[in-house]
This record gives C-alpha cells, structure tokens and sequence, in this order.
C-alpha cells in the first residue's frame, strides 16, 4: 500500500490544475523533467488498480488513465530528447487473460495483431477483463466465446485518439532531434500502424494517384506542345491546373498549420514540394503571358522536380521508402559539408581564373609555338570571366582537364602547381571524406531502416 501510495503526489494538481511535470516543464527545469519521466516509468508499469477520492465518491482505475498526456506533450516541444528517451521506454502492457470476446471493433495491423477500441476513460480498470473470456475448468472455449490472443493494452490514454496532436509531436521532436530510434518502440510502432490502417493509407493513396496524373499531363503537355492543336493542348491544361491548384491548397493549410516555417522548409520533402509547385506555377504563368523563352527554363526545372517529388510517396511502402529514406537521409546528411567543398572549388577556380587573365589567353594544341604543320592555336576553355571559371572548376572537379591549357596561364609551373594543390586537396581528401560521410549516413539508416520506415 505504501508503494502504491508513493505515486499518488505524481498525479495531484495544484489550484491551478498543474501537475508537477506542468511546473517543472513550464520552469524549464530539465533535471526535474528527467526525475518526474523516470518516476513515470515506473507508474506506467504498475499492474494494479489505485483508489481515487473527489468529493464524496470514488473510483479505483489504473494510474496511467492520469498520466497528464497534454504536459507531456508540452515536455516533447520543450525537451525532445528527454521526453523521446522516455517513450522509448514504455511498452504495451500484458492483460492476464488471453481470449478476446466475438464482436469487439477491432483495427487490423497486419496479419498478427489488431487494435482492439477501449472506453474512453478507461474506468473500471477491469473494462479489458469485461471484455475477455476465459476457458471453463476443463479447458474448453465455447466456440461463441472468443478468439486466441495475446491481449495487450497501450499504455498512454487518448494517444490513438482521431484528434490527438500526439504522434505529430513527436515526429516533430524526432526530426528536430535527428534521433528516430523511439518508432522502434512497440507502442509507437503500434499507433502508427493503426492510423496509418484506419485514416491515412487510402488518402495518401489517392494523392498519390492525383500526383502521378499532374505530372504525366503536364508532361505531356510540355513535350507534346509543337505537336498538338489548341484545342489538344488545351484539354491538357486544365487538369494540370486544376491538380496543381489542388496541391497548392494542400501546400497551404501545411503552411497555414505549421509551428515553425523554418521547421518545415527543413524536411526535404516538404521543400521539394513547395520549389516543385512554385516552378509549376510560374511556368504556365509566363506561357499564357507569351514569354515562351522563359517559360521553357522554367519547365526545364519543374519538370525534375515534379519527378523527384513522386519519390515522396513511395515512404509509403516498406521496400521503397527504406531505399528513398537512405536518399533523403544522405542528401540532408552531406549539406554542411557541401558547402565547406564549393566555398574550396570556388577559391581554386578564382585562382586559376586570374592565372589565365593575365597570361596570353592561347596555346598551341600540339604543344608548339604555332608555328609548325597542324598546330591549332586555341584558348583554355571557360576562363572568360568568373562565372565561367566557377564551372570549369566544377568540370575539373570530374576530372576533366588538359595540361596543355596551362600554357595559356601567366605562369606554367605556378598553374600546375596550383593544379595539384587542387588535385590533391579537392579530389583525393575532400571527394574522399565526402564518399566516407556518405557511408557513415548508409549504415546508420541501414541499423534503423525499421524505425526510419516508421518515421517516415
């Protein structure tokens, strides 16, 4: 009894109805968070049922039908990575009995498990037992009586709710944090399966679909155009525009929605979207305007981007959206050090570009004067101005160069010194480290592939 009641302080609220994680969340008081989460653990995994008094009445239920869910959510915006360590700890708890009565509304998850709809409140706390029926004596189950489970129950109150805001806070937290370990927590698991069963899998399906038709329509649109009469061509536009117009009202009530734009425009999908429509948008813009030229620069973007974002809907599937995870995983991984790579590929190229400014500008293709039978006299490529040397930096990041041009350079030894500084620095240590980091992102999505397929 003692051990029970040690808990009770845990669930007391104060006159202004806040719990002690309330107070300690609210005075970011991060120590405090980490004691009162572990003691939660604790509570959560109790078997027993505890008395609770309010007035003149009252009602024995399991602790964690007052776990405060709303405070901790709050702990998840405030402290992500204390509050995702804590539901990696949580796990189904285990009914004793193992029979689960005919009728129940049950929720598939697969093959082997299913979801079985609670009361609301979850008092008594024996409403499972009510539904659960044993064998007689002599080991016989009547055959109306139920079916063979393991029955477990989900240890959160309200956290499969249709309107709980729950799972989108923690996939919040986990992407602020870039730790998706906690979706291989059963319990999470298990949430995410049912809403993606019960709400989510036909309409993203459908989306799906919509988004392949608006890309093969304006596809064809776009290549199709010389070939096509007004009239064709019309008909093509109009479902284009209007499923473009359908997804930017999508791309609108998620910005609409959205806590924080620089929290979304972080996900990649959600800026490849955004950049996809726009491009859409301002294609078809500057062709009903008449400005042809632009527009087909425009499509010429739109286009990939509208491909590249169909890989978006693949996350849906377990085999593709481990491999699409890896992608999105690799191409946010290497940003930082991307950066560091073209501020050096500019550096360089700058330094070749004074080199060939101030040398001839020509040489001899033969490695000649000039003079001689079959020489061609040419002019190094790209060093015209320095936008031009920035891309023949990038080309000569491939590998693509000729030692002859060197002769068009101020200085021969200088250039080629330069040139294998650039060798060496650029395409032996940084290319290198590049492909190592890479690496490192493959296998440590390759670890969690469960939990990234989850995340996602």
């Amino acid at each position: 009894s003692r051990q029970k009641n040690a808990f009770i302080p845990l669930l007391l609220r104060d006159a202004q109805n806040q719990t002690p994680l309330a107070l300690a969340v609210n005075a970011e008081s991060g120590p405090v968070v980490k004691t009162l989460l572990d003691i939660y653990i604790l509570l959560l995994s109790q078997a027993y049922a505890l008395p609770f008094f309010k007035s003149d009445t009252s009602q024995t239920m399991h602790p964690s039908s007052l776990f405060p869910l709303d405070e901790f959510i709050l702990a998840l915006s405030k402290f992500p990575q204390l509050a995702l360590a804590f539901l990696s700890q949580i796990s189904l708890n285990t009914s004793g009995d193992h029979l689960v009565q005919q009728g129940v509304i049950r929720h598939e998850l697969g093959p082997t498990a299913r979801l079985i709809v609670g009361s609301a409140s979850r008092v008594p706390h024996n409403f499972w037992a009510s539904k659960l029926k044993k064998a007689d004596e002599n080991g016989d189950v009547p055959q109306d009586s139920g079916l063979p489970v393991t029955a477990k129950f989900v240890p959160l109150k309200n956290i499969a709710a249709p309107n709980s805001t729950f799972l989108a806070t923690v996939v919040n937290a986990a992407a602020e944090t870039r730790d998706y370990s906690v979706f291989e927590n059963e319990v999470l698991a298990t949430i995410i399966q049912h809403k993606w069963e019960k709400y989510v899998r036909r309409k993203f399906i459908n989306l799906m679909l919509l988004n392949i038709c608006m890309v093969l329509f304006m596809t064809c649109d776009v290549l199709l155009e010389s070939t096509l009469s007004q009239a064709e061509g019309f008909l093509l536009k109009i479902p284009t525009a209007t499923l473009c117009l359908y997804f930017i009202k999508i791309e609108g009530l998620e910005l609409y929605s959205a806590n924080s734009l620089h929290l979304h425009f972080s996900n990649f999908w959600n800026f490849v979207d955004f950049i996809s429509l726009g491009s859409i948008v301002v294609a078809y813009t500057l062709r009903f305007s008449g400005v042809d030229d632009w527009a087909t620069v425009c499509f010429a973007f739109a286009l990939p981007l509208s491909y590249l974002n169909t890989l978006y809907y693949m996350q849906g599937f377990e085999g593709s959206g481990q491999l699409v995870r890896i992608i999105s995983g690799i191409i946010s991984g290497i940003g930082s050090f991307m950066l560091i790579l073209v501020v050096c590929m500019i550096g360089f190229a700058f330094g070749f570009y004074i080199l060939y400014e101030a040398g001839p500008g020509e040489y001899a293709s033969a490695g000649g004067s000039g003079s001689g039978e079959g020489d061609v006299v040419d002019g190094p490529y790209g060093m015209d101005t320095p936008w031009m040397a920035m891309f023949s930096g990038f080309l000569l990041l491939l590998g693509d160069f000729n030692v002859e041009e060197f002769n068009a350079s101020v200085n021969f030894g200088t250039t080629l010194l330069l040139f294998v500084v650039f060798m060496f620095f650029i395409n032996i240590v940084m290319l290198n480290l590049l492909i190592a980091i890479m690496g490192d992102i493959f296998d440590r999505i390759q670890e969690n592939a469960r939990a990234e397929f989850m995340f996602a």
